[in-house]
């Protein structure tokens, strides 16, 4: 019902497009979350412009607001020539101009290549789509499904943040690491129909977080988990229960009361941990190692659909099924600074065009000859 209730809601709004015109300086950001949002890096070096354009941030993506809000939200985006997205267009009239920004390269299949996916998305609306490659504009078309026109090869604005460590010690603080500690990030994807045990055992079959801890204390180092939204409650249940002193839950909460986007807490760390997200792609642009966990990976492409195989060649590091094997390849990782370089700089060179740190720089050169 509420659904129905939107889609009559957008139209009836759309119409009014026919009486209203655009600012046509002016451009709107809607930013989903903080955890690696494109939009940030963009929106805060052209909030102060001095070229007269306009520009707006939207902290909350439409879908997930309630009628009022989204109807609110919709009247800004009709007086709006440009709307800057990471999720997906909601809203667009002829006379507005659509740009994602996207939040990640495809590694896994998504809407028109995800095997659960029922009702995929229509992205027709969008007038442009940022990419990172060529390589990358052919897995994104997989997905989505568009033109070749639509795709815009500029780099993702947030990568930007890997390369920059001038607030290191407050991200420091915010992370509650000592000064000489190695940072090690664990990011893994999120996973449907899973239980409690499995997400509390780092997905693999037994895992004992206190020894771990005792691992990383005499090792001199810090583990970050920031587990997708949706397995918070596991988290938070389990750090109330138990003493992990060299263990760090970062939340979307933390980074929205902290207002620090993902990635600048990720620019001052050593190590990266992850399964089957594609945050790895972003972390082989500053060279740093890389450990993966893909216990369920059989599973796990029979729901979701792996889109580069085999899994070992797209993966530049060791793969971990036990506890002890996490264990040894972390030092190893962290002592030998070569240790799987070369595969790391043969895959950036297929997902990455630009291997800088001005993709933010190029998508504002972009976003303002559409105001021309």
């Amino acid at each position: 019902m509420i659904k129905t209730l939107k889609k009559i809601l957008i139209k009836k709004i759309q119409f009014l497009s026919i009486f209203i015109s655009p600012n046509p300086k002016k451009i709107t950001f809607i930013r989903k979350y903080y955890s690696g949002s494109n939009v940030t890096p963009v929106y805060e070096k052209m909030k102060n412009n001095k070229k007269g354009i306009e520009v707006e941030l939207i902290h909350n993506h439409p879908d997930d607001m309630n009628i009022f809000n989204q109807t609110k939200l919709y009247f800004k985006l009709l007086k709006s020539k440009v709307i800057v997205t990471t999720h997906g267009v909601s809203f667009k009239t002829k006379k507005n101009i659509t740009f994602d920004l996207w939040h990640g390269i495809p590694l896994k299949g998504l809407n028109l290549m995800d095997n659960n996916e029922k009702n995929p998305m229509a992205f027709k609306s969008l007038d442009y789509f940022s990419s990172y490659s060529t390589t990358v504009n052919t897995l994104f078309n997989s997905c989505f499904g568009m033109k070749a026109e639509n795709y815009k090869i500029l780099g993702s604005p947030r990568n930007d943040y890997l390369f920059d460590k001038e607030d290191e010690k407050k991200y420091k603080e915010i992370l509650e690491c000592k000064n000489n500690e190695k940072i090690i990030f664990y990011m893994p994807t999120f996973r449907e129909n899973v239980n409690e045990e499995f997400i509390a055992n780092l997905a693999f079959e037994k895992f004992d977080l206190e020894k771990f801890n005792d691992f990383l204390k005499k090792n001199n180092l810090k583990f970050i988990l920031k587990p997708h939204p949706n397995d918070n409650k596991v988290w938070i249940k389990l750090f109330n229960e138990k003493n992990l002193s060299n263990l760090f839950l970062l939340t979307e909460e933390i980074l929205g009361k902290e207002k620090v986007e993902l990635y600048k807490l990720l620019s001052i760390s050593d190590l990266l941990i992850t399964d089957y997200s594609s945050i790895y792609t972003d972390y082989l642009l500053v060279d740093k190692p890389m450990i993966f966990i893909p216990t369920d990976l059989e599973e796990y492409t029979k729901t979701r659909n792996i889109l580069l195989e085999p899994y070992d060649f797209w993966t530049p590091g060791p793969k971990c099924f036990k506890q002890n094997e996490l264990e040894r390849e972390i030092l190893k990782s962290i002592e030998q600074k070569d240790y799987y370089k070369k595969e790391r700089e043969n895959l950036k060179k297929i997902f990455h065009k630009y291997a800088d740190n001005k993709s933010t720089e190029r998508t504002i050169k972009f976003l303002e000859s559409l105001l021309t």
